[in-house]
């Protein structure tokens, strides 16, 4: 048996969608996998009860923000941890992880080592020129320590070949399992949106964008699922502008799923992303989409399963043909169904990733 350590910092969201997929049927007889990670806000309280019962989960403190000191602290314990441990192979999942495990992974040189960005720091657009310039050289160096890249999505296997166009780089693009709930009748004037109110998701957009289709379509219904440190900023923008939109804090996943199923439209206005869950969860719903014109949606959306916006005027245009031309919306939503169908197969990702982990 093959023993698997993920090492993880941001216990949440997609790549915590991606670590629950992953382990569920990747494990087993012939793997087992440990779990380091650290709680932020977004971790769910029920973690251990999300995982397998072949999955151990333990919590490894580590902070989000640089900080010399702490970091080396931190190396210093997952490598005497990763000693005790001995993994066939170490999986690191986001930047944070990644910065920290290759470095501990290196001293320990024994164990195979894998790097999944989720998402590389540098293309954090709400971050300055300099700290993204940080980001962005400190993956350059570490790209040529030791270990490979996982890339979940076109354009991070691009970035990764760019920064070590001879390391071992694979493509395994996200993939969704996903029981779909039983058929909901779709409200043609319901918006929905899913994810953290804080910077990446940018929320402030979508109110911007909700306000002013309330000028041309009064009777929309706008909703987002999710909570974040911007909940205050955006109730106090939504009550400014009169978009009017129920913000419904985390939800039940299954809960979420019948939001999405019934949309008329749903926007993602996020900055950056890695390939975003969300955007699976809607194609298998055939929901129609319009999502912000940034590098991970492009490898997403055609244009015949969603539509990509370029600024908050591109937005609101799509979104009005969208909900006034049911044929436009109708025809969106087939695309997207097709795509959820034909591209993005999770036995595929399931069996890519055991070969992985066996070779």
């Amino acid at each position: 048996m093959k023993h698997i350590v993920h090492i993880v910092e941001a216990t949440g969201g997609g790549v915590l969608k991606y670590l629950l997929q992953l382990t569920k049927d990747a494990g087993g007889s012939d793997l087992s996998h440990t779990i380091l990670y650290s709680h932020r806000d977004v971790t769910p309280d029920n973690l251990s009860e999300l995982f397998a019962p072949h999955v151990r989960l333990v919590h490894f403190p580590m902070v989000r923000q640089i900080s010399p000191a702490k970091d080396w602290d931190t190396i210093r314990q997952l490598y005497r941890y990763l000693r005790e441990l001995q993994p066939d192979v170490i999986h690191l999942h986001s930047s944070k992880a990644g910065f920290l495990g290759r470095l501990a992974a290196w001293l320990l040189r024994k164990p195979k080592v894998y790097y999944t960005p989720h998402g590389y720091s540098f293309l954090m657009n709400s971050e300055g020129f300099l700290k993204r310039a940080v980001y962005f050289a400190a993956e350059l160096v570490l790209s040529q320590v030791r270990g490979g890249i996982i890339a979940c999505s076109k354009s991070e296997h691009r970035f990764a070949r760019m920064l070590n166009p001879f390391g071992e780089n694979i493509l395994l693009e996200n993939a969704l399992d996903l029981h779909v709930p039983q058929h909901q009748e779709r409200s043609p004037l319901r918006i929905v949106a899913v994810g953290r109110l804080d910077e990446q998701k940018n929320p402030l957009l979508f109110i911007r964008i909700i306000a002013r289709l309330r000028q041309f379509l009064p009777e929309i219904e706008a909703v987002w699922i999710g909570d974040g440190p911007l909940r205050s900023a955006c109730e106090q923008l939504d009550r400014e502008t009169g978009a009017n939109i129920t913000f419904t804090g985390w939800l039940p996943h299954p809960e979420v799923l019948t939001h999405v199923a019934t949309a008329g439209l749903f926007l993602q206005t996020s900055r950056w992303e890695g390939l975003p869950f969300s955007i699976l969860e809607a194609f298998a719903l055939g929901a129609p989409i319009i999502a912000s014109d940034i590098t991970a949606h492009r490898d997403l959306i055609t244009g015949q399963n969603g539509l990509l916006a370029h600024d908050e005027n591109d937005f609101v245009q799509h979104a009005l043909t969208v909900l006034r031309q049911p044929e436009v919306a109708q025809a969106l939503s087939q695309g997207a169904l097709k795509s959820h169908q034909t591209t993005y197969s999770y036995d595929t990702f399931i069996q890519t990733i055991q070969t992985i982990y066996n070779n």
